[in-house]
């Protein structure tokens, strides 16, 4: 499978396609409150410790947002290489778990993850505020398709549509004008394969650096960007994007696994113009916690925990409250509090305020 543009890219749909997803009426930014964690985010008071990317009311708020677009939490995955869902190879969602996705939304992510404040002051904040599928997508440079076939109109080849690309036939849209692919980019066609988001065309393969960016000349002759700090690492030329002890090579697109003696959680989001894969990185021994992998997931807990969300008897329905594990504590959620009621699981979603 081939994804064009800036080393990474996998994801997402055309903003049309995903604007014909159903809107979420009534769901309203819930400001206020705070993770068990005490941190802060947008709308939460000062926090005591390391911040999470949102408080508990707004990450409950945006877990229910994921799971009624279908295809929102593999496009923030592969936006951000936060694992709010489980995806398969080309970044659909194949499982929703209520309680995991606010368990990574809570975390303390200040203290393991570079480029935090990004996700949450310029992001998430953004796509909660939102009322529709189509408007929470067009915050994010990768947007998984619902329907790659009219995405893509038939192509079977890489095309662009005005400054975006959009890559066949897996009916994946890049936004080239945004945060995580450099400034300046566009989509660029040279005529010979290779259409990207790019900042221009080039003539000699090489990778270089400038703050956050990593740059590359491709063999098709374009000079592609993208920002390491979005996915938690840093870019060290010549290697490129790397985490703190090393590049975090992967398999396969969707891949979670626990990392250097179950210090790290990586998530396999990154596909680079050679075609290689990276994954993202969360520190969890810089939060104090420990890398845990379980139910196909990797995640970053508490070594104090007394449950996971992945427990039998969590993400149920107890009239409008859903019973969830936040933080490795078991926690009574009322999804009236923002404005839903609690939907009993179906399928491969679990139980969720809807």
């Amino acid at each position: 499978m081939k994804w064009a543009s800036p080393r990474a890219l996998a994801a997402a749909s055309t903003l049309a396609a995903i604007g014909a997803c159903t809107s979420f009426e009534g769901l309203e930014p819930d400001l206020g409150g705070a993770p068990p964690n005490g941190g802060g985010g947008a709308g939460g008071g000062e926090p005591e410790g390391p911040a999470s990317l949102l408080p508990l009311f707004e990450a409950a708020n945006l877990c229910s947002v994921v799971f009624r677009c279908p295809t929102l939490g593999g496009s923030i995955f592969l936006s951000t290489g936060i694992p709010l869902v489980q995806t398969d190879a080309e970044g659909r969602p194949t499982a929703w778990n209520y309680s995991a996705c606010v368990d990574w939304l809570t975390a303390p992510l200040e203290a393991g993850r570079v480029g935090f404040e990004p996700l949450r002051d310029e992001l998430f904040g953004k796509i909660i505020a939102e009322t529709d599928c189509g408007e929470a997508a067009s915050h994010l440079p990768f947007v998984v398709s619902g329907d790659p076939i009219e995405t893509c109109g038939g192509s079977q080849e890489d095309l662009c549509s005005g400054k975006d690309t959009v890559l066949c036939p897996e009916g994946v849209t890049a936004q080239c004008v945004g945060g995580v692919i450099a400034p300046g980019s566009t989509c660029v066609d040279p005529g010979a394969g290779g259409v990207g988001c790019a900042v221009g065309t080039c003539s000699t393969p090489d990778l270089w650096c400038d703050s956050e960016y990593v740059f590359e000349c491709t063999a098709d002759g374009l000079n592609v960007g993208l920002s390491c700090e979005t996915y938690g690492l840093s870019c060290q030329a010549p290697a490129g994007c790397v985490a703190s002890n090393g590049q975090t090579a992967c398999d396969e697109i969707g891949q979670q696994r626990c990392a250097d003696a179950e210090r790290r959680a990586r998530a396999c989001a990154i596909r680079q113009p050679s075609g290689g894969l990276l994954a993202a990185e969360v520190e969890c021994d810089s939060m104090e916690m420990v890398c845990v992998e379980e139910g196909g997931t990797a995640r970053c807990a508490r070594p104090d925990a007394t449950c996971s969300p992945y427990d039998v008897g969590l993400n149920l329905c107890q009239g409008d409250e859903v019973l969830l594990c936040v933080q490795g504590q078991p926690t009574t959620f009322d999804c009236s509090r923002i404005g839903l009621s609690c939907i009993p699981g179906s399928g491969s979603q679990t139980a969720h305020c809807g």
